[in-house]
């Protein structure tokens, strides 16, 4: 009879020892999907931080060309006058501009590689066609022939309506853009979207360095052709020529998994954002991806 119930007690024993591992062998598993997921969401979201500071060279362009067009009383269809030297349009761009009537139609032309504003490197055409609606306000149609920046190409187009001063005084864009970007061999993002940019500060000078951005807006992101993400602007991202980066703003992403919350700072001039997730915290180096393709 005592063998019996020993024999029984070891059996129970063994039996709950099993269950035991088991259980945490599958607590295991779930805790390490959890975290292989979050840190492929992360590096997805550096990703977007990328594509962002990208749209926001070709903001930068398109803000510089339409600032020349309103200072520039005698406009004429001599490019190299109309769009003198800068940062923005070097001696390595290629300018040509064509007026008919109320059109100015303007192609840049990057060649094989030009480095602009920030040491972003630009490739190919830009073709920037503006319809003049009134003196304060104009149409901006953006598309692209073989168009890369930092050796990721760019197609699709882009349509801004460029006011001169919104109901609190300020220059205003309001873009709409549909663009594609190869990101390598076996990746391709298509960003959809609206954004609304106000020129807040140095609108009133000639110098660049002191002009301010603010931008709100919402677009999605697809990556091979299936839905990704959903990205809001929370907090004003704030663009200030004179830095390289964003400086501050927080942009919202969600996605079927999970939400993250990327942080671009306290407007402190730095290479540095965080990428929230629940209780997970992480800074990420904004330009990394930029000069990982550059090498």
């Amino acid at each position: 009879m005592k063998k019996e119930t020993c024999f029984r007690a070891i059996t129970s024993l063994c039996v709950l020892a099993f269950l035991a591992i088991f259980t945490l062998s599958c607590n295991s598993d779930e805790v390490e999907a959890s975290v292989d997921s979050n840190s492929e969401g992360i590096e997805d979201v550096e990703i977007l931080a990328e594509i962002q500071s990208m749209t926001e060279v070709l903001d930068d362009l398109s803000e510089v060309i339409g600032t020349e067009i309103d200072q520039n009383k005698e406009f004429s269809d001599n490019a190299a006058k109309s769009m003198p030297d800068g940062p923005y349009f070097s001696s390595c761009v290629s300018r040509t501009l064509v007026l008919e009537g109320n059109n100015i139609n303007i192609s840049l032309d990057y060649g094989n590689g030009c480095e602009g504003p920030h040491g972003n490197v630009l490739a190919g055409l830009i073709r920037i066609d503006i319809q003049l609606l009134s003196a304060d306000e104009k149409l901006i149609t953006h598309s692209f022939e073989d168009f890369s920046i930092n050796g990721r190409s760019i197609e699709g187009s882009i349509t801004r309506n460029r006011i001169r001063s919104n109901q609190n005084g300020y220059p205003q864009v309001e873009t709409s853009k549909d663009i594609i970007i190869q990101w390598d061999e076996d990746t391709v993002f298509n960003r959809v979207g609206q954004t609304t940019r106000v020129w807040v500060a140095g609108n009133d000078t000639r110098s660049w360095g002191d002009d301010v951005f603010l931008t709100t807006g919402n677009w999605n992101i697809s990556r091979n052709g299936v839905l990704k993400r959903s990205v809001t602007i929370t907090k004003e991202l704030r663009r200030e020529m004179s830095c390289r980066f964003l400086v501050s703003g927080t942009m919202n992403i969600e996605d079927s998994q999970a939400n993250y919350s990327l942080d671009f700072g306290d407007g402190t001039c730095d290479d540095v954002a965080v990428v929230t997730s629940g209780e997970t915290e992480k800074e990420i180096q904004l330009g990394r991806l930029r000069r990982q393709i550059r090498k």
